[in-house]
């Protein structure tokens, strides 16, 4: 279980990483268009709660990577029990971090779509 625990938060940790990157990229694509005359005030305060909302995430799977699942087996009768007890809590704190980095996932989408609005509302109008 800690090994299923181990690869999964590495691989929710290096989606965070990769929204990072983009939201990056977001944020540069919103100054050069702010620095051309358009306005992206509401693009900023999307970046702003992407960065928010991929802290947050980041936050929960570095506690859920902490987490150690032990199997406590009482007696072999309740064997199945104890390790189906043990992986339901691994799945439910699994499931809370992967909720938590598609929320950041979605922000960055957020974010990714107000450029593009901004971007073509202000082409359409120089036309």
């Amino acid at each position: 279980l800690n090994a299923l625990n181990e690869k999964i938060t590495s691989h929710l940790s290096n989606t965070l990483d990769k929204l990072g990157d983009i939201l990056t990229r977001i944020s540069e694509r919103a100054d050069k268009a702010e620095a051309e005359g358009v306005v992206v005030t509401t693009v900023d305060a999307d970046v702003v709660a992407a960065q928010a909302a991929i802290v947050s995430a980041q936050a929960a799977v570095d506690a859920q990577a902490g987490k150690d699942y032990e199997i406590n087996v009482t007696t072999e009768d309740k064997l199945r029990i104890d390790v189906g007890a043990a992986h339901q809590q691994l799945r439910t704190d699994l499931k809370a971090a992967q909720d938590q980095v598609k929320a950041a996932r979605e922000a960055v989408r957020k974010a990714a779509e107000s450029l593009k609005l901004v971007i073509s509302t202000e082409g359409s109008t120089n036309n």
